[in-house]
């Protein structure tokens, strides 16, 4: 996986979507990526946090064997009626708020491996949803 896709998404909307050539396993270019977004933050109106997860994905099977060479990397998990995958995403959060004891993101970034357009799809849908009720 020789490209990562950096999401920007505010108050439910994908904002930008940008497509690198860099490796995302190799992680201290990761890093360098993340530490890049610290000029975006506004210490005084929230936290910057970087949350490390896995999304999964449900794919329907059969999985062709380019799509199993594809999703190596990935976990596949193959049942009858469904295949999944675990994505590894960083969500960097940088403009929250709280209500009622809840913290709202308002603003993210989510850092995650280009695999396709069927898995950039789910990683922006997740994305608007996070930040779907600040």
């Amino acid at each position: 996986m020789n490209k990562i896709m950096i999401i920007y998404s505010e108050k439910g909307t994908i904002e930008k979507v940008e497509e690198l050539n860099i490796d995302f396993w190799k992680l201290d270019d990761i890093k360098h990526i993340i530490k890049s977004f610290i000029d975006v933050w506004n210490p005084k109106e929230s936290d910057f946090i970087v949350l490390m997860d896995y999304l999964k994905i449900s794919l329907p099977p059969p999985l062709s064997s380019s799509q199993l060479k594809t999703y190596s990397n990935l976990n596949v998990k193959i049942e009858e009626d469904v295949a999944t995958i675990e994505v590894p995403i960083y969500v960097i959060s940088y403009g929250e708020h709280e209500v009622k004891n809840n913290h709202l993101e308002e603003k993210i970034i989510v850092i995650a491996p280009y695999i396709d357009n069927k898995v950039k799809n789910e990683i922006m849908r997740l994305s608007e949803e996070l930040t779907k009720h600040a």
